[in-house]
């Protein structure tokens, strides 16, 4: 053995470099205790055949203290120790059919680690040192978030061309750059559901951009979609579709004694995910909520589309379609003259002048093949035909979730 190599290990196993170097490897572990990891030694000597454990308690053999690891045995054909030289494994056909013994490589993942790598899967490395920072605390507590819901537009339909290794694959690289998106605007990945994402801004910290950040994390979903459509070079290419809410939510530890997960709960959440419902209703790529567009203070270019209810609300909603950041390049000119014309028409069409709005509408048509003003010239010429009641306040019921 030599224990130039061990690093990190001497402190798991808590010996010294003389002792490794001095004590046969049973005597590294407390007696009694640890036969397991013995065995798998033994075992891979033997049988040369790698073996590997995930959250293995290892004692220390002085203190009794237990740590957790993970550990990969392999069996060592070959090595260079030479002093100051880099530790060279080979393969047999390399070097020889003589088994020189083992190699043991210990990952220490006791309480403080195994926390920081749960925390790693659902948020960036600085939230996760922040969250350290206090202990990992983070019990149920009520905070202003921005919530973010973002799916794939007819996926099954796609999916369903494709046999499911090419399907997990592209899922796979999807989530990636979602969640690359998530992590570089500082929110946290809250769950998959099938091949939609949900994530948070705004805890387990809030900051005062936090709705601003959630924006931006959209306009990169979309961007990081566009360019993974050029990778894969997809036909046809993948379309998402983004909803975004601000608004107070539960945040914490959720779920049961097997399994818990920390998430946001509670009608801002539900919103946020019939907002990014509405992008299929109103063929757009990023809808948000009038509370999320009055939290970012103008920083975004956006048009309102819509004043709807959803289901199980009384209140309205005012949609509004995020176009760009303030600091992004100017839309281009035929986008603009759409953004135009359909705000203009918008107003008409609240006010009851169906003809003024459906010239609008119809001239925003005339620029690109927009999504809202399809939906709103239609339900201009109904009202045409048969108007709707006094009482009638602009705002569109919505009869499904």
């Amino acid at each position: 053995i030599n224990a130039e190599y061990m690093g990190d290990c001497k402190s798991i196993l808590g010996l010294s470099t003389d002792q490794l170097g001095r004590q046969p490897y049973r005597a590294w572990f407390a007696r009694g205790a640890n036969t397991d990891l013995l065995e798998d030694i033994r075992s891979v000597y033997h049988t040369q055949r790698q073996a590997d454990r995930k959250e293995y308690e290892i004692m220390d053999p002085v203190t009794q203290v237990t740590s957790t690891i993970n550990y990969t045995i392999r069996p060592l054909f070959g090595v260079t120790t030479d002093r100051g030289a880099p530790l060279t494994l080979m393969s047999a056909a390399e070097k020889s059919n003589t088994l020189e013994g083992v190699v043991m490589v210990m990952e220490n993942i006791t309480t403080e680690q195994k926390l920081k790598a749960t925390l790693g899967r659902y948020m960036s490395p600085m939230l996760a040192d922040r969250v350290m920072e206090v202990d990992g605390r983070l019990g149920g507590q009520h905070l202003t978030v921005s919530v973010l819901f973002v799916d794939i537009r007819k996926f099954t339909s796609l999916s369903e061309s494709m046999d499911a290794a090419a399907v997990v694959e592209l899922l796979n690289q999807y989530f990636e750059h979602m969640s690359n998106a998530i992590f570089e605007e500082l929110g946290i990945l809250d769950k998959f559901i099938g091949d939609a994402v949900m994530a948070v801004f705004g805890v387990p910290f809030s900051k005062p951009d936090d709705a601003a950040r959630a924006l931006r994390c959209g306009l990169k979903m979309e961007r990081y979609t566009q360019q993974l459509n050029l990778e894969r070079e997809l036909r046809p290419p993948l379309r998402i579709g983004v909803g975004i809410n601000t608004g107070i939510a539960l945040s914490g530890n959720v779920g049961c004694a097997r399994r818990m997960e920390y998430t946001v709960i509670g009608d801002t959440v539900n919103l946020a995910s019939r907002i990014e419902g509405c992008t299929k209703l109103y063929g757009v790529g990023i809808l948000c909520s009038e509370a999320t567009v009055a939290a970012t203070g103008g920083q975004f270019q956006t048009r309102l589309v819509d004043r709807l209810r959803v289901v199980g609300k009384a209140e309205p909603v005012r949609l509004h379609e995020v176009l760009r950041e303030m600091t992004d390049p100017e839309l281009p000119v035929a986008r603009t003259a759409v953004v135009s014309a359909y705000t203009e028409g918008l107003a008409a069409y609240g006010r009851r002048l169906w003809g003024m709005a459906r010239r609008c509408f119809a001239e925003a048509l005339e620029y690109l093949d927009d999504g809202p003003s399809r939906i709103m010239d239609a339900r201009a010429q109904a009202y045409e035909i048969n108007p709707p009641p006094q009482e009638w306040d602009a705002v569109y019921d919505m009869t499904a979730k």
